[in-house]
């Protein structure tokens, strides 16, 4: 309670509150032995004094003054001429002219179709999808069925070719799902669709079509499931090709 009080009397803290413990148990009052009225701190007890205590001090502290630091000047280096100089631009005026553009090279010589004038657009598209397309597509889909677990899946070159068409078709006959073209009711159904191949046959080969297998993945290259089935194609385009 002494350095509460000596706390008090420094004019150097503005005091805010004071908390005063009560004295000991044992004083038998804690009546100061001054006058009731007014009171002065030289009147209190022993064991008030001797009583702990807490004085709040308001935050009087005063702010830091603020140091303005001086830029630090580079000696190590001195501004030359190139530093300071600027880049010109230079300026290229384009002279306009009339008259036509000049057509580029014709890399694309004119092509020749007459030896396909006679066959049909089946007849042409049978041979980039041959026998040779069929078959690679035919083992590929039936390994990588019997890999899960189902070796009872078989696909002839027959269903490829339904299978395909049914894909052509739906290209411009368009239908919420590929279901509907079974539909039982009549009013979605394809009747050329309902009648060459069961739906669930459709959903298996969709299901298991590979073109690649899939014991060889290719890190390097994102089209890897596609590859051998583009280069075979490429290869027929390449070779029905006639400039």
């Amino acid at each position: 309670m002494e350095e509460a009080l000596a706390m008090i009397s420094d004019e150097d803290h503005e005091v805010s509150q004071i908390f005063m413990e009560p004295p000991e148990s044992n004083v038998l009052t804690d009546k100061d032995s001054g006058d009731e009225d007014g009171g002065l701190l030289d009147n209190l007890s022993a064991r008030q004094l001797r009583a702990g205590g807490e004085v709040v001090v308001k935050n009087s502290a005063e702010q830091p003054e603020e140091q303005t630091k001086e830029p630090e000047q580079d000696v190590g280096h001195t501004k030359t001429k190139s530093d300071t100089k600027k880049s010109k631009k230079v300026s290229v005026e384009t002279e306009w002219i009339e008259g036509d553009l000049i057509s580029p090279l014709v890399f694309f010589l004119n092509s020749s179709y007459e030896t396909y004038k006679e066959e049909s657009p089946y007849d042409i598209f049978c041979k980039i999808f041959d026998n040779d397309v069929y078959e690679h597509l035919i083992q590929e889909t039936q390994k990588y069925a019997a890999s899960k677990n189902h070796p009872e899946v078989r696909v002839t070159k027959q269903d490829l070719e339904i299978f395909v068409a049914i894909l052509i078709l739906s290209g411009y006959n368009t239908m919420p799902s590929k279901r509907n073209y079974w539909d039982s009711q009549g009013d979605l159904r394809n009747e050329y669709v309902y009648t060459s191949m069961r739906r669930d046959k459709f959903l298996t080969i969709s299901r298991y079509l590979h073109c690649a297998d899939n014991s060889f993945p290719s890190d390097n290259d994102k089209m890897w499931k596609l590859k051998p089935l583009m280069i075979m194609l490429q290869n027929r385009f390449l070779e029905l090709y006639h400039p």
